[in-house]
């Protein structure tokens, strides 16, 4: 039987667990697991049902021990490449660091546990050959609209559908996404811009009073840069949001 290895990295903090264990890759899953997927394995002597990222994939591996297998895949495409995998095993080798943290610096902002994969239909309603295990998958996606992967599995128990999936999406019917929670907060940065409709800059002075020597400065400034952060615009000219705003009042 055709078959691979993973070695994953157990979503597990405890030191004693920090190393890749290994598990195999059977023929359902052969063509599916990818390095820097997230997969279900199972853990422990109580064989809990664990997440993990895939860190190397064998073709060979001699063990004494029963090896366990990988029960699914929570991905339709690897959260990080193959070489900021490498990336961490560097970073861990050299600075001491846990598995988990090593990968955690080369992930997007958020937590690996908090990814999730949606699948939804394209504009393509080209249904024709298909089997009926693919069209009753895009019968659910055509009336139930964008889903969670793990749904889709959970309502549809068809064998070997993440190979199914990737079928479809060959064929541009669906598409997946991948969304990373975070907590990490957006900062919105305030540009200005002046609107000047094509005056000269003569014209447009003219609206301004003269003892207003910092807006005028604003407005000569702006009318050669054209668009720049608040930030940098108070930097540069030592001016007061309330000279900006005053001149945005203005219009």
């Amino acid at each position: 039987m055709l078959i691979k290895y993973g070695k994953v990295i157990i979503d597990n903090r405890a030191s004693q667990v920090d190393k890749p264990f290994t598990y195999i890759i059977d023929k359902d899953l052969i063509d599916i697991v990818k390095i820097g997927m997230r997969v279900i394995v199972p853990f422990g002597q109580g064989n809990k049902l664990t997440k993990g990222i895939v860190v190397e994939i064998l073709d060979e591996y001699e063990s004494e021990c029963k090896l366990k297998k990988i029960i699914d895949v929570l991905d339709d495409k690897p959260l990080i490449s193959k070489e900021l995998i490498d990336l961490s095993k560097w970073i861990k080798e050299n600075y001491l660091s846990s598995y988990l943290d090593a990968i955690q610096l080369v992930l997007p902002p958020g937590d690996f546990k908090e990814v999730s994969t949606f699948i939804e239909t394209t504009d393509n309603k080209d249904y024709k050959n298909l089997t009926n295990d693919e069209i009753k998958i895009m019968d659910l996606l055509n009336s139930r609209g964008k889903i969670l992967l793990e749904d889709l599995k959970k309502e549809i128990k068809i064998s070997g559908i993440s190979k199914i999936l990737n079928v479809l999406e060959d064929k541009k019917l669906l598409v997946t996404t991948i969304e990373i929670k975070t907590t990490i907060e957006k900062k919105l940065e305030r540009w200005i811009k002046l609107i000047n409709n094509g005056k000269p800059l003569e014209e447009i002075l003219e609206g301004i009073n003269k003892g207003a020597s910092k807006q005028r400065e604003i407005i000569e400034f702006l009318y050669d840069v054209g668009e720049i952060s608040f930030k940098e615009l108070s930097s540069s000219l030592n001016a007061s949001s309330y000279s900006i705003k005053s001149l945005e009042n203005k219009g």
